[in-house]
């Protein structure tokens, strides 16, 4: 499975990053930290399924989510957040998001979670 892996802070980042690489089926294609750069990698390299941060510098995660699925429909995100408020997972699933995932659990729930959005 191939992820493009978006979020802000640098050591959360690294951490997922870690997680990840460790999964045999996985591999993080990028990592990106705002959600400009999302965009510009997802539409280039074409992962299997994007794991997205909602808060963002400059174009958060809810706009970068609904300006990759404008551009490639068949993109699949899991939105990945400290704080799921339900408003907010509303607004992620709404723009298409194939998930929402707080950040409290672990790394099994994680692949877990990527897994399941990439064969629904």
């Amino acid at each position: 499975m191939r992820v493009v892996l978006v979020e802000d802070h640098r050591l959360m980042r690294e951490c997922l990053v870690r997680v990840l690489s460790e999964t045999d089926d996985i591999t993080v294609v990028e990592a990106c930290r705002d959600g400009e750069t999302a965009v510009d990698v997802v539409l280039r390299e074409r992962p299997d399924v994007v794991l997205m941060d909602v808060r963002l510098p400059g174009v958060d995660g809810i706009e970068a989510t609904r300006r990759i699925l404008r551009a490639w429909p068949q993109a699949r995100v899991l939105v990945h957040t400290s704080d799921p408020h339900p408003e907010q997972a509303r607004a992620a699933i709404r723009t298409g998001a194939a998930g929402v995932l707080g950040k409290s659990g672990d790394g099994d729930r994680l692949v877990h979670a990527l897994r399941r959005v990439v064969t629904a």
